[in-house]
């Protein structure tokens, strides 16, 4: 009984390591038939258009991102002229902000989640080492629980900041995004330090 569990709960749960995890999150997007709920500070064009070709029109799609004054600029107008390509082409498209949002997750279908270490833009889809977990929803509810919290705290994101963003040509993210609060403990600290692993 308990075996059999397991060998079920291993051939719903997978993990996906550095640059594969946009082959598994674009077939299962192919595959959906109603939702689709991306979470995550950042996303750009490279991104947003591997959806857009992804996405049947009738899909319902949020997103949630950071867009913080305490962003730097450019990961800012990247965002929203990228959130523009989808909203450009999907019908039914919300997109809110959460000044302190550091998750990364995204749901299809209410049925399969993915949650890890990636961000939704060029370089950590393909160069970074990220890990990220697919899995079906059931298996971790409270997860839902708390992106659906987040979403209900968010703010939607005004049209003008659409319109802004609109003016500048949306473009791939190629760099790792440095979070304003590790650049800030980095600055205050010239003790710390990020590792990097040399290859």
């Amino acid at each position: 009984m308990v075996r059999r569990k397991l060998l079920k709960l291993s051939k719903n749960l997978k993990a996906i390591g550095a640059g594969k995890i946009l082959k598994y999150l674009l077939s299962d997007i192919k595959s959906a038939r109603q939702s689709l709920f991306v979470v995550g500070p950042w996303i750009d064009s490279y991104f947003a258009e591997k959806i857009v070709s992804s996405l049947r029109k009738n899909i319902s799609v949020k997103f949630l991102v950071r867009c913080s004054e305490h962003d730097s600029q450019v990961s800012r107008i990247v965002t929203l002229s990228s959130l523009s390509i989808i909203r450009n082409c999907v019908a039914n498209f919300e997109a809110r902000a959460l000044s302190n949002l550091h998750a990364k997750a995204i749901i299809i279908d209410n049925k399969i989640i993915y949650a890890g270490s990636v961000n939704w833009y060029k370089y950590s889809l393909e160069h970074s080492l990220e890990l990220t977990l697919r899995m079906r929803l059931s298996y971790v509810p409270g997860l839902k629980r708390i992106l659906d919290k987040y979403w209900k705290e968010a703010s939607p994101i005004p049209e003008k900041e659409f319109r802004i963003a609109m003016r500048s040509k949306p473009f791939e993210i190629d760099y790792e995004i440095l979070d304003p609060l590790a650049r800030k403990v980095l600055e205050e600290n010239p003790k710390a330090f990020i590792k990097r692993i040399k290859k």
